[in-house]
């Protein structure tokens, strides 16, 4: 799940939250340590490990992990389709309307 919300004390800023499953996290070889690059490139939201900057995941749970930027812009995408590849995510889908 991908999906953004406005802040409320700044009109042209989006905090967004992805959601995945534990499993594709780990099965991507991603670990509650790593700071990860979210990048959008108006196709694909890119989800890789980076050695400095990034983001740490928001939470990192037993069926889930929680990654939050507002870095992204309105970004929500319906059922995306996910690539992986040792440490890196790739989620395609239609942006739907907010």
């Amino acid at each position: 799940m991908v999906k953004s919300i406005p802040d409320a004390k700044r009109s042209d800023r989006f905090y967004t939250s992805i959601r995945l499953s534990r499993d594709l996290w780990d099965q991507a070889g991603f670990g509650p340590d790593d700071r990860l690059l979210l990048d959008w490139s108006g196709k694909t939201l890119t989800i890789e490990r980076v050695a400095e900057g990034g983001v740490k995941p928001k939470a990192v749970g037993s069926s889930s992990v929680v990654l939050q930027s507002w870095k992204l812009g309105n970004l929500n995408l319906d059922q995306p389709k996910v690539t992986r590849a040792d440490g890196s995510l790739r989620l395609t889908g239609e942006r739907r309307p907010t």
